[in-house]
C-alpha cells in the first residue's frame, strides 16, 4: 500500500511491529498525556527518554501525518490520525499483550498460520508439504508459541484454535484495518480537528473504510474543487453545507442549483462571510429572499471543517486544519449511514450557533 504523504510502500504488519516493538508507542502516549502542545524536551523529560530518541520518533510521525507542529514555537501535538492509531493500538492491547502482538507480527508466518487455524486445524507435517507454506520447523515453533499463549491446543497431532486465539486474531485484524485506513486517509486525518474524535458525537473513524479520499496539493490544487463539481447534481432535492473555505466557483455553482429547484441551506464561517462581503459580485448569495427554498446562515468564528450533505444519502467531509502553509484541503466522500448521521448531527450543532446573513448596504 502506498502512503500518500511520503510516497512509499507500507506493509501494515511491519508498521505495527515497528510501532509496538519500540518506544514509538510510548512516545505517542507521552504526547497525548501533555495538557497541550509540547516541546521535545518536555516530552523526553516526562518519559525519561533521550531527547534524541524522542526527536527521531517525532520526525517520523510528522512525515506520516500522526503529529503536527508549530515551527515558530517548536511545539508538537497529535493529529486525528495519531490519536486513532494510538487508541486503536491500545484497544488491541486490551485483548492481547504487547509481547503477543509483537510475536504475531514480526514475520509473516505467525499471522498466516493463525488465520489458517481460524478455518481449519493444522497438522504440521501435512501442512509443510503443501506449496507456499512455512517450513515444518517454523510451523512447529509457531505452534509452540501459540500454545504458550494459550491460543491453541494439540489433539491427536493436530493443533486447534482456542477462543483466546480467535480473540487475538480479531483484535489484530481490527487494528490492521484501522492502521490501513490511517495510512490511506492520512491527508484527511492529518487535517481533521482532533477534537472531533471526542464529545457526544465523535467522528466515526471506522467508517473511513467506505470513504473515497480526494486531496489537493501543490501539483494538483484543483482536485478537491473538481470532486465538488462532480457532486453538484441537479437531481439533488435537499442539500446542506457547512463551508469554511472561500471558493467562488463552487458558491456560484451550488446557488445555480437552487434556481433549478434544489432545496438548499448553507452555513458559512466568518472567513467565508468576510470574503463574500468584500466581493460585490457575490452579494446575491447573502440575499435569502429570492427563493423560499434557500437559506444561508453564518458563524461568527472561523472553522476548519466542511460538510456537504446530499439528500441524506451521501456526505462529503472537508478538513482544512493548518498543515504546512495550510493552503490545501482533503475531503472524504461516502454513503456510509453512520458517517452521514455524524455529519447531520454535527451540521445541526453548528446551525444552532449560526445567525442569519444580511446583504451589505451599498
Amino acid at each position: 500500500m502506498l502512503h500518500p504523504l511520503i510516497d512509499e510502500q507500507i506493509i501494515v504488519r511491519e508498521a505495527i511491529t515497528e510501532f509496538v516493538d519500540s518506544t514509538r508507542l510510548d512516545t505517542l502516549r507521552l504526547l497525548r498525556e501533555q495538557t497541550g502542545p509540547a516541546t521535545l524536551t518536555e516530552i523526553s523529560d516526562e518519559g525519561s527518554m533521550s531527547r534524541q530518541t524522542v526527536s527521531s520518533h517525532i520526525a517520523d510521525f510528522l512525515s506520516i501525518g500522526l503529529v503536527n507542529h508549530n515551527p515558530e514555537s517548536s511545539n508538537y501535538w497529535l493529529t486525528a490520525g495519531g490519536l486513532i492509531v494510538l487508541d486503536s493500538t491500545e484497544r488491541c492491547l486490551e485483548q492481547i499483550t504487547r509481547e503477543e502482538l509483537s510475536s504475531l507480527t514480526r514475520s509473516p508466518p505467525p499471522l498466516q498460520l493463525l488465520r489458517l487455524l481460524n478455518t481449519t486445524p493444522i497438522d504440521p507435517p501435512s501442512l509443510s508439504s503443501k506449496p507456499d507454506t512455512p517450513s515444518r520447523s517454523t510451523i512447529w515453533r509457531t505452534m509452540q508459541t501459540f500454545t504458550n499463549f494459550e491460543w491453541v491446543e494439540e489433539r491427536s497431532g493436530s493443533h486447534y484454535l482456542l477462543s483466546d486465539g480467535e480473540q487475538a486474531l480479531t483484535a489484530y485484524e481490527e487494528l490492521e484495518q484501522m492502521i490501513e485506513q490511517c495510512v490511506r486517509k492520512a491527508p484527511f486525518l492529518q487535517r481533521l480537528n482532533p477534537a472531533l474524535l471526542a464529545g457526544d458525537n465523535p467522528f466515526p473513524a471506522h467508517a473511513l473504510v467506505d470513504a473515497e479520499l480526494v486531496f489537493s496539493e501543490p501539483n494538483s490544487p484543483g482536485q478537491v474543487v473538481g470532486a465538488a463539481i462532480k457532486l453538484a447534481d441537479p437531481r439533488t432535492e435537499y442539500y446542506r453545507t457547512l463551508c469554511s473555505v472561500y471558493t467562488p466557483t463552487l458558491l456560484r455553482m451550488y446557488y445555480k442549483l437552487v434556481g433549478f429547484g434544489m432545496n438548499s441551506e448553507g452555513i458559512i464561517d466568518a472567513s467565508v462571510h468576510e470574503k463574500i462581503v468584500e466581493n460585490d459580485d457575490l452579494h446575491y448569495l447573502l440575499d435569502t429572499s429570492a427563493y423560499d427554498h434557500y437559506n444561508l446562515l453564518r458563524l461568527e468564528e472561523t472553522r476548519t471543517l466542511g460538510i456537504g450533505l446530499y439528500d441524506n444519502q451521501k456526505i462529503a467531509v472537508g478538513a482544512y486544519n493548518e498543515v504546512g502553509e495550510g493552503q490545501h484541503v482533503a475531503v472524504i466522500i461516502s454513503s456510509n449511514k453512520e458517517l452521514i448521521d455524524w455529519g447531520i448531527e454535527t451540521y445541526n450543532s453548528y446551525r444552532e450557533q449560526a445567525v442569519p446573513t444580511e446583504v451589505p448596504m451599498l
